[in-house]
């Protein structure tokens, strides 16, 4: 911030001097982004003296010195500055996949270095690469983050000589005798180097008593293959036997079977399936295999189409699917099942739309499972279609509806008062949402002389760009004293 100083030069006689100066040079100070600003009205002045210039430019620099460090975080105490190089690290771990975000801040300054080397939980994120530099950060990263849990993620970046193995190898050797400490565990594996992962792994005869999530993800770097085209041994996973509290688990075309009901399993609770196209044949063992079960997240397609009879899981109560997944619904019964979300995977291009509109055909599914799921309570959904709309108006058991990238959501505002147990309504980028179409919908469903409570509490709206600043202060004044608008 630059801050301008009006002086005389130094040749200017007394009495130009004392003729005053029409400008009053006010600093004010803030503890945001403008630490000064001048401000140009006129006042009356006493003359000033170069010393005397030379000593309010001296102050003024030591009041803007003053307040840029009122101003830093450093000014935060220290347990305020901990948490926001916490949420700082967080971000750069979970966004931006940055495992250096602690080290970087850390050659800041002195005080940001205090701070994270003396903050263990700032340290947990253990990135395993093979490098030859992998192993002196692992050896650095653990002697920060003292006893507590870790999160390892292991990648092996697609390198397959020697060379990577062997650094690969030497880093989990650091890292085994804190396996006591594992929280998590991700694989992010190529195919090619699954069987060295295995024999890496086969070594690990520590207990694992704090995992509670493993994870291979679905490799960005593998070929995209076509349901059916792959032929892949999974990975031996016997060492996840020494994991009593194993509750999260995420596949991949490489992950570990669960065909054969392995003891780990039983008490997993989340299951994310990722892309992986499965017979229904299988499908129906994994889910056998798993009696915990609450918690499904399915973004493949069957690699078998056709009719299956139908199969019934008591336990869970929360599924997450694509469109292009639907036909998993079709031969799934879940009568605890509180929540539904359908979102898009883009894998539709597998089929043949020349013969069948795929997309129609996967909600026309959707729909008939949720109209036979009579507990389903909270209903998100990806671009739905109007007419698939126009088919929730008679459900009365929603009570949160979430849409998302959808292009006509006019049957929500139609004259029926339908989805008549609604309590929560979400919009985000959806194109007809205006503050003309939500006026009369707001106004049939706020509290009259025959309904003095409105079943509608909350109604939330993102990224909508018919919806403006003023419109939003309208609605909120629509829904005055019984319904909270946001944002």
């Amino acid at each position: 911030m630059t801050v301008t100083l009006f002086h005389l030069p130094a040749k200017e006689s007394k009495k130009d001097m004392a003729g005053g100066i029409k400008k009053d040079v006010a600093l004010e100070a803030e503890t945001g982004s403008t630490l000064a600003s001048v401000l140009g009205k006129t006042t009356q002045v006493q003359a000033l003296t170069p010393a005397a210039q030379t000593g309010q430019i001296t102050r003024s620099r030591a009041a803007i010195a003053e307040n840029r460090d009122r101003a830093s975080l450093n000014h935060f105490a220290y347990e305020i500055l901990d948490m926001i190089l916490g949420d700082v690290v967080l971000h750069g771990v979970q966004e931006l996949r940055d495992w250096s975000t602690p080290l970087k801040l850390s050659h800041v300054c002195q005080q940001w270095r205090s701070v994270l080397h003396n903050s263990p939980k700032r340290w947990l994120h253990i990135y395993i690469f093979p490098t030859k530099h992998c192993v002196h950060r692992a050896k650095f990263w653990l002697e920060r983050s003292r006893d507590c849990p870790l999160d390892i993620v292991i990648s092996d970046q697609s390198l397959t000589n020697t060379a990577a193995g062997k650094h690969m190898e030497d880093s989990l050797m650091l890292v085994f005798p804190s396996a006591a400490r594992w929280r998590s565990l991700t694989l992010a594996l190529s195919l090619a180097n699954v069987p060295l992962m295995e024999a890496i792994l086969a070594k690990l005869d520590s207990p694992l008593e704090t995992l509670e999530s493993f994870k291979m993800p679905k490799e960005s770097r593998l070929q995209i293959r076509a349901p059916g085209s792959h032929n892949t041994t999974p990975l031996d996973a016997h060492f996840l036997n020494h994991a009593p509290r194993l509750q999260q688990l995420a596949m991949s075309l490489v992950g570990p079977s669960l065909q054969s009901k392995p003891p780990w399993a039983q008490h997993i609770n989340d299951l994310d399936l990722g892309g992986m196209p499965l017979s229904p044949q299988t499908f129906h063992e994994i889910l056998t295999s798993l009696p915990s079960l609450e918690t499904l997240s399915l973004f493949g397609t069957l690699s078998k189409s056709g009719i299956y009879p139908t199969f019934t899981h008591n336990q869970l109560r929360r599924i997450k699917v694509a469109v292009e997944g639907s036909d998993y619904l079709s031969f799934l019964d879940v009568p605890a099942l509180d929540s539904l979300l359908i979102a898009y995977d883009g894998s539709l291009f597998w089929m043949d739309q020349t013969s069948v509109d795929w997309e129609a055909y996967a909600w026309r599914g959707i729909c008939r499972f949720i109209e036979r799921t009579r507990t389903i309570r909270c209903l998100h959904l990806d671009d739905a279609p109007a007419w698939f709309l126009r088919a929730l108006i008679s459900l009365p058991e929603i009570l949160e509806l979430a849409l998302k990238d959808s292009s006509d959501v006019s049957p929500i505002f139609s004259n029926e008062i339908g989805l008549t147990n609604l309590h929560t309504l979400r919009f985000q980028n959806c194109k007809d949402v205006t503050v003309d179409a939500l006026t009369p919908f707001l106004n049939r469903r706020s509290p009259s002389r025959d309904t003095p409570k409105s079943q509608l509490r909350f109604l939330e709206i993102r990224d909508c760009d018919s919806i403006i600043l003023e419109d939003r202060e309208a609605l909120k004044d629509i829904g005055k004293g019984w319904l909270e608008v946001v944002p």
